[in-house]
């Protein structure tokens, strides 16, 4: 694939907590998939079995940052740190 298909492909990052659990447990991680819409991400994680539960949110991630997502984060529940440094290293969130 090259850059400018990359860049036109669309990720979207998905954040889950679960807010009935104790004060600083409740975030469940994060998931970059690609999917055209956001209810197409969240059903796609879910089909996939990488739904934690809990509640979730989450955007479209710009399109020019696409290309700077390793491919080994796409599709893979992102724990706390690790979901920092890809907002640090990609500059997503």
């Amino acid at each position: 694939m090259n850059e400018a298909e990359a860049t036109r492909r669309q990720l979207w990052w998905l954040s889950y907590c679960d807010p009935k659990k104790p004060t600083g447990s409740q975030f469940q991680g994060v998931l970059i998939l690609e999917a055209k819409t956001f209810l197409g991400a969240v059903a796609k994680a879910h089909l996939l079995g990488l739904d934690p539960g809990g509640e979730v949110q989450g955007f479209a991630i710009d399109p020019h940052l696409c290309s700077k997502v390793p491919r080994h984060r796409i599709g893979v529940l992102l724990d706390r740190k690790t979901a920092e440094g890809m907002d640090a290293e990609v500059g997503v969130n």
